[in-house]
C-alpha cells in the first residue's frame, strides 16, 4: 500500500471522519491497531509527549486505554 507523505496537519473535520470509522471496528480489530499504532510512534526509540497524547485519546476513544508510562 503506497502512503504518501501529508504536508499539511489535518483539520478537526478530518479527525472526526477518521475517528468515526474507527469507531466501527469490532473488538477483535481494536488491538491490533493500537499495537501497530505504538510501534509507529516507538519507531524513532522515543515518543513525543504530542504522540503520546493523541495515542492515548484514540485508544480511549475506541474503548482500550492505554496506561500512562513512567519514561
Amino acid at each position: 500500500m503506497a502512503l504518501d507523505l501529508v504536508r499539511e496537519p489535518p483539520s478537526a473535520a478530518d479527525l472526526d471522519w477518521a475517528m468515526a470509522r474507527l469507531v466501527r471496528l469490532v473488538q477483535a480489530e481494536r488491538a491490533p491497531l493500537l499495537a501497530a499504532m505504538v510501534c509507529c510512534v516507538e519507531q524513532d526509540g522515543r515518543i513525543a509527549p504530542e504522540e503520546a497524547e493523541l495515542l492515548r485519546a484514540v485508544a480511549w476513544t475506541l474503548g482500550c486505554p492505554l496506561p500512562l508510562r513512567d519514561d
